[in-house]
């Protein structure tokens, strides 16, 4: 099971950084008690996308916030999933 999370300075959404960092450790926890293999992809496995510096420029010259980049980077953290994943795996938001 894979979800992306990286934080937005100061946390965004009504809670904090620290509350963000909480919620994923509970979501990681929920789903390893029922025996599921979890993964949390970040930034860093966005940046693994060929086009990663070409699209967060135009998502910032579009003035799209932190967050949203964000929601958009987990597609290019989900497309690195290829190699690693054996044919397929279960996305959550």
């Amino acid at each position: 099971m894979s979800t992306f999370f990286t934080p937005v300075p100061g946390g965004c959404c009504g809670m904090t950084e620290e509350g963000h960092t909480k919620l994923v450790s509970a979501w990681r926890a929920a789903w390893e008690m029922y025996g599921w293999e979890t993964r949390v992809l970040t930034e860093s496995d966005a940046r693994k996308h060929d086009r990663f510096e070409e699209l967060t420029r135009k998502l910032e010259e579009a003035n799209v916030n932190g967050y949203n980049r964000r929601c958009f980077w987990r597609w290019l953290a989900m497309s690195s999933l290829g190699e690693d994943s054996n044919g397929g795996c279960s996305v959550v938001d």
